[in-house]
Formats: C-alpha cells, structure tokens, sequence
C-alpha cells in the first residue's frame, strides 16, 4: 500500500511541476488572458513591421468623411483629433490583436520577428510593405475581375 501511496505522490508532483511550466505558455497563448508584455511587444512588432503605417493610411483615408460628418468642428481643430484619434485608434487596435497573436506566437517567436525588422533586410522589407500592399491590393482586385472570364472561358468549354 505504501508503495502505491509513493507512486500517487510521484505522479502529482511530477504532473504539478509540468504544469507549472507550462502554463505560462498556455497564458500565452489564451484568449481571454492579455499578457501585459506580450501586448507591449506586440505593439513594438507592429511599429518595426511597419504594419503601424498600414493601418494608418486606413485611418487616414476615413478622416475626409469624418470631416465631412462633423462639419461644426473647426477646420483648425482637425490636426489635434486626427493625432488623438491614431494613437486611441492603435491602442485599440492592439488590444483587439493581443489575442489573436497569443493564440498563434509565442512571446519569444514575437520577439524573434522584431529581431528581424530590425535588420537592414527587415528594415527595407518595412519601408516598402505600404507600397507593396497597396500596389499588390491593384493588382488583386485586377485579378479578381478577369477571374470571371477565365471562369466563364472554362464552363463553357465544358459544355455549360
């Protein structure tokens, strides 16, 4: 009886210490638990990335018809809004990805991809992902339209 009484401690003790090392990861990696570094490293990869200027030139697109719908607002008072309005915006923004992040990168992994743009490569690849996305974004949706021909070209082919 003592013996299996051993075997029951051993077996908790050793499944209590795995457990306790990995539920950092398993923190990490929940949705409903924002790990406030991993957020704050987050955000540094998502200024490094340049993702920061891509969502800002979407939010910069919205501010002529958030003029145009608050047109009691003086022209002279717009520049402080906009600015106020960017950095609530991307802290917002953040904390909506927070999670998703989690769910799919280690805090480590994060890490490892600021690591990268901040290398000349990564720096460059940064600078250019704006004018990549949007040039690419063009090209899709040119894409997208003649995909209609192709498929009409193909059903017909078939007999359709």
């Amino acid at each position: 009886m003592k013996k299996i009484s051993m075997c029951i401690v051993l077996f908790f003790a050793i499944n209590l210490g795995v457990e306790a090392q990995s539920l950092e990861k398993k923190l990490e990696k929940s949705t409903t638990y924002i790990n406030p570094v991993y957020k704050k490293t987050l955000a540094e990869m998502l200024e490094v990335s340049g993702s920061n200027a891509n969502f800002a030139m979407v939010l910069n697109q919205m501010m002529p018809m958030l003029r145009q719908q608050n047109s009691k607002v003086p022209k002279e008072s717009w520049r402080e809004i906009k600015k106020e309005f960017h950095e609530s915006s991307m802290l917002s923004l953040v904390e909506l990805l927070t999670p998703v992040y989690q769910k799919h990168l280690s805090l480590t992994e994060i890490q490892g991809v600021i690591a990268f743009y901040k290398t000349p490569l990564g720096a460059k690849f940064a600078k250019k992902s704006t004018l990549i996305g949007k040039e690419s974004m063009q090209i899709g949706q040119q894409w997208a339209m003649g995909l209609q021909g192709v498929l009409k070209e193909i059903i017909k082919t078939k007999g359709y």
